[in-house]
């Protein structure tokens, strides 16, 4: 069965979402949350400014599926372009360039705490 219906009278399309997700109470005023990159990015994300204090998986897909993540990447602060979430590793790129003849991109990875 298609997740998409459409309406014969109307012509709207009715999509049936397939995920749902909802803000926690302490959320309500919540609007964004800066995590951060090192300027010279050794490809993770970080939850502090001196990016010693590592973004667990479960912590930044929660915030990235609520739209709630810009990053500071060399002193400017970047929405991210997309995510994904694979073999328990959260994925966030964001475009570091955009021209019409150029544009680069960074990857940030989610890193779980050492357990020793």
């Amino acid at each position: 069965m298609s997740k998409f219906s459409t309406d014969v009278i109307s012509g709207k399309v009715n999509v049936t979402p397939k995920t749902e997700v909802y803000n926690d109470a302490g959320e309500k005023y919540l609007n964004k949350v800066v995590l951060y990159a090192k300027d010279t990015s050794d490809g993770f994300i970080y939850a502090d400014a001196t990016c010693t204090a590592n973004v667990s998986h479960d912590d930044l897909l929660n915030l990235c599926m609520k739209g709630l993540v810009v990053v500071l990447y060399k002193s400017v602060y970047h929405n991210p372009v997309y995510f994904k979430d694979a073999t328990g590793t959260v994925t966030v790129t964001i475009a570091t360039k955009i021209s019409a003849s150029d544009s680069a991109i960074l990857e940030l990875k989610s890193k779980e705490p050492v357990e020793g």
